[in-house]
């Protein structure tokens, strides 16, 4: 019996409202990469791997210091790899991916201060490794080649597609293809890879869509144990997150289908909007902030979905709006690489 389901009447409401914004191409946020095409895309191969757990429910979240800048999450395990990158081109390759160790995991992204916050090295580590021995194993030498098989689809019977090919690695065996799903719309916005069948791209899922999807009432946590999980913060199962995330998902994919809005750019919007805007203990229901966090072409005053007179642009469909921060529910607790 379904612990999660998706409400699409909710689906409608939100698909209803943000189908006439201007909502922004997907793309990644503008980075300085002047490294070898191949390099590059094994960088956001490798990149992409270890990028789980950066803002964890609990734990301390993943910051440092670059050139005397503070980054967060995301933002800093892509800029503190890349300068590590681009000082040696050598480690995005299966040799040297099949011999790091947790304590280089550490070194790596220690920031200008000393400091290395990130979490669970040794796991990243073997994660790595995993993808390391597996692809010496069978000749390949970079991403391209996993590509070059698939011929270019995302899904295929003959097991040839490259969400079935990437599940064989550990990094990228999530149900729910979070990372796959990433990584195949990071290749398509940087123009190195094309799709045959850009209708079997899935959106990406992890704890801010979650978060969100929860807020909003797009989909509904019915099984009174769950809910009470989720509620107290304790840990759900493997099984109850893989749950959580396809309806998740579903119903993002519904929502797209209504607004005509790809997948990824409702996956960029969703994240941004959740990361920033409607984040676990200060959200933004009724004041939009002018020193917000968002990137650039969201946070322009003229974007009606960012400028909205009530606050939150998703505030008159939202469930969650006018509750007490404390009431607000927040991204389920589970131990997890998957996102």
């Amino acid at each position: 019996m379904s612990k999660v389901i998706v409400d699409y009447a909710k689906c409608d409401s939100v698909a209803n409202l943000i189908k006439s914004y201007m909502i922004p191409t997907d793309k990644e946020e503008p980075t300085n990469i002047n490294l070898p095409a191949d390099v590059t895309k094994n960088f956001y191969f490798m990149l992409v791997a270890i990028c789980h757990q950066t803002t964890p429910l609990v734990g301390q979240p993943l910051t440092g210091y670059i050139n005397s800048k503070q980054y967060r999450g995301f933002d800093y395990l892509r800029e503190k790899l890349l300068n590590v990158v681009s000082n040696d081109n050598s480690i995005v390759y299966p040799d040297r991916l099949s011999k790091i160790t947790g304590e280089d995991i550490i070194e790596l992204l220690r920031d200008e201060k000393g400091e290395s916050k990130i979490s669970d090295p040794d796991g990243r580590a073997r994660l790595l490794n995993d993808m390391g021995a597996k692809m010496e194993s069978i000749g390949w030498t970079s991403i391209q080649d996993i590509y070059d098989l698939s011929e270019g689809f995302v899904a295929s019977e003959n097991g040839r597609g490259l969400y079935n090919i990437l599940s064989n690695f550990e990094a990228y065996s999530d149900p729910v293809k979070k990372k796959s799903s990433y990584l195949f719309s990071i290749m398509k916005n940087e123009k190195f890879w094309s799709f045959n069948d850009d209708d079997k791209l899935l959106p990406p899922v992890d704890y801010h869509e979650t978060r969100l999807a929860l807020r909003q009432g797009t989909i509904k946590i019915v099984d009174k144990d769950l809910r009470r999980k989720i509620l107290n913060k304790e840990e759900v199962t493997q099984d109850e997150d893989i749950e959580i995330r396809r309806s998740v998902q579903d119903a993002m994919v519904y929502i797209g289908r209504n607004t005509g809005f790809s997948h990824a750019k409702l996956h960029y919007y969703f994240w941004n909007h959740a990361r920033n805007c409607c984040s676990r203990y200060s959200p933004h229901c009724f004041v939009h902030p002018d020193n917000d966090t968002l990137p650039e072409r969201y946070s322009n005053r003229n974007l009606q979905m960012f400028n909205h007179p009530s606050g939150c642009v998703i505030g008159s469909v939202c469930d969650s709006k006018g509750l007490p921060n404390e009431m607000k529910p927040v991204d389920h607790k589970v131990n997890t690489h998957f996102y």
